[in-house]
């Protein structure tokens, strides 16, 4: 504790007096969240990387970098479980407003209670939950949604005929494991951010599954998502799922973040009534961006200058960094093979598909 206290006493030298009471809130926000980052190495805090984040910048620069830390949307891993739980209650609802639905000629549109106790568990029975990355929490949404563990797969990624095989063998102990006759689909992940990441998937899940299981719906179920996703999936999952297949596609989201909550909207007020401070901080981008820090896949979707796909973002998730997030604060040349080998994240991304030797 007395090394952190240097640490933040060295971050306020290079700031002003009028500027303190931001170092004091980012200080709270260390200890109440920033802290708890999973990208730091072993006994890292917030505040030895703030005080290395804000050496890559110099004069005028520092006072933007400064702003843009206190600016960062971070979701912890107790509000990223309690949006999963929001999640099931959308699922739930959904269920009982298909049931209606279907049922409509026993079933008035109010009578919820009736479609719950008839017929809920039955369609409960035919729904799969799927899970989209290794961030969606699916363990701890299968345990406190109470929903069946037959019902429940880990990755997209899996060998369907297997899956059907297993289910054949076990359906006697649990029909829950029919896994043929499942109708609903519901695709878990915790954040979408650009929607680019989520539509290859989509088209993958339905090469893969749609030939062994004839399911009726699709519902994408994110924790997060940004406005520009929703729009972005809503206008081309068609694409995916080719309309002859009779499939139904709906986004049921839990929290949007909106447009004008990117750097990169020119009505953003993430900075409040000031208007300079967006184009400061996209200018920073500018001076310190290199081609090199792109991959294959970033460069075919607007690389992540402002962000993947041009996002604009300043979130942060507990588990990991998005690249849908400015570069500035999640960049690290982990091979030391760009031109920004030198580069000193605030939240060092953690790529989930290199290799970091």
């Amino acid at each position: 504790m007395q090394h952190e206290a240097v640490v933040w006493e060295r971050i306020s030298a290079l700031f002003p007096s009028s500027r303190l009471h931001e170092i004091e809130e980012l200080r709270f926000m260390s200890a109440y969240k920033f802290d708890a980052y999973e990208g730091y190495r072993t006994g890292d805090r917030f505040a030895s990387n703030l005080l290395r984040f804000l050496s890559n910048f110099k004069g005028q620069e520092l006072d933007d970098a400064l702003t843009m830390a206190t600016k960062i949307i971070f979701i912890s891993a107790k509000e990223m479980h309690e949006l999963s739980m929001e999640v099931y209650y959308k699922i739930k609802l959904k269920l009982l407003d298909i049931i209606i639905n279907d049922k409509a000629a026993e079933l008035e549109p109010w009578e919820y209670g009736k479609a719950y106790s008839k017929y809920y568990l039955d369609y409960l029975e035919k729904s799969l939950f799927v899970a989209m990355s290794d961030s969606s929490k699916i363990d701890y949404f299968r345990r406190h949604a109470q929903v069946d563990n037959e019902s429940i797969i880990s990755t997209y990624k899996i060998d369907v005929d297997a899956l059907i095989q297993y289910g054949k063998k076990n359906e006697e102990r649990n029909p829950h494991a029919d896994y043929e006759n499942k109708k609903f689909i519901f695709l878990i992940d915790d954040f979408s951010g650009s929607g680019y990441t989520f539509l290859r998937q989509l088209q993958k899940f339905h090469d893969r599954w749609y030939d062994h299981i004839k399911y009726r719906n699709i519902f994408f179920c994110p924790y997060i998502i940004t406005d520009s996703a929703f729009e972005k999936i809503s206008r081309s999952y068609s694409e995916q799922i080719p309309p002859e297949d009779g499939v139904s596609f709906e986004i049921l989201p839990t929290l949007k973040i909106p447009l004008n909550h990117t750097v990169t909207d020119q009505n953003c007020m993430i900075f409040g009534e000031s208007k300079i401070h967006p184009k400061n901080i996209l200018s920073l981008c500018d001076t310190y961006y290199h081609e090199s820090i792109e991959d294959d896949h970033t460069r075919k979707n607007g690389g992540v200058k402002y962000g993947f796909g041009n996002s604009g973002l300043l979130v942060v998730k507990h588990d990991n960094s998005p690249n849908d997030s400015l570069f500035l604060i999640w960049f690290k040349d982990h091979k030391c093979n760009t031109a920004l080998r030198d580069w000193n994240p605030l939240f060092p991304r953690i790529p989930r598909h290199k290799n970091l030797k």
